[in-house]
């Protein structure tokens, strides 16, 4: 609540993920092949249709509620699932199949009691989900057709979005600075640590882009959508009914369902 500039902390974290990527190859614990721009030129389409993400979100969220967001989110996952399965080959067991129709109805569930219907705002999220969707399944397609270090691709990623983010931060007028210098110490090392956060996923998000399905991975982007709201509740204290808490249960034990090829973890009787 002290540092409200969504952009400017958007392009602090991408400025940050791309000076350490460049410090870890200098020191060798990173490694990237020769840049060239067909390699730009590939990352291109994801760019926009991030912005695509940035201005449906921008101008949707006001009309809808975080509920229904997790739904929509949820629905996107299957279309993912949808595109890999079409496009990839990718096959999916009658237990996977399962497992992500439950993470739709645990999100459905979390949701019953708080989906607020606009038209507009549906409009904006059905867009949305439209981005998000196709950037998934492109994203998959580039990472493993470039000759590039899942390093090399976060770099350049962030580099062909910050300009992007510096005109939404501007565009919004968020003048971070003043507001960076009014925010008390522990603020400021909280900034710090998610750029620090911003780069491992990065880098992390690329790696696993490799060789994980692309649904695997919108679903793991669910689960963590899922798992912010409950360590949101706990921090900000905003109560969850019971309801709330028994969808939510049901769409992460689901996601986790799935990652084991449609079975229960052992560590859930599985």
């Amino acid at each position: 609540h002290e540092f409200r500039s969504p952009y400017a902390l958007l392009g602090f974290q991408n400025t940050v993920t791309i000076i350490l990527n460049m410090i870890g190859v200098s020191l060798g614990v990173f490694s990237v092949k020769k840049f060239d721009a067909g390699q730009f030129k590939m990352f291109v389409l994801p760019t926009f249709l991030f912005v695509g993400m940035l201005v449906t979100s921008l101008y949707g969220l006001p009309y809808v509620s975080v509920a229904t967001t997790v739904v929509f989110r949820a629905v996107s996952t299957c279309l993912v699932a949808c595109g890999d399965y079409f496009l990839f080959g990718k096959r999916f067991t009658r237990d996977e199949v399962i497992a992500m129709a439950l993470v739709v109805v645990g999100a459905q569930i979390y949701s019953v009691n708080d989906l607020s219907f606009h038209t507009t705002g549906y409009l904006w999220m059905l867009a949305n989900t439209v981005c998000f969707v196709a950037s998934q399944l492109y994203e998959k397609w580039a990472v493993v057709t470039i000759d590039q270090s899942a390093v090399g691709i976060s770099c350049i990623q962030n580099l062909l979005s910050l300009p992007i983010i510096v005109v939404f931060g501007g565009y919004m007028a968020e003048a971070p600075l003043a507001k960076l210098e009014a925010t008390t110490m522990w603020t400021k090392a909280a900034i710090l640590a998610t750029g620090v956060a911003g780069c491992s996923l990065s880098v992390c998000y690329m790696s696993l882009s490799k060789f994980a399905s692309a649904t695997a991975i919108s679903l793991g982007g669910n689960l963590n959508k899922l798992l912010s709201i409950v360590i949101g509740a706990v921090v900000f204290h905003n109560p969850l009914s019971g309801l709330q808490v028994c969808g939510l249960t049901i769409s992460m034990v689901a996601t986790l369902a799935f990652a084991q090829k449609g079975h229960l973890p052992p560590w859930l009787g599985g």
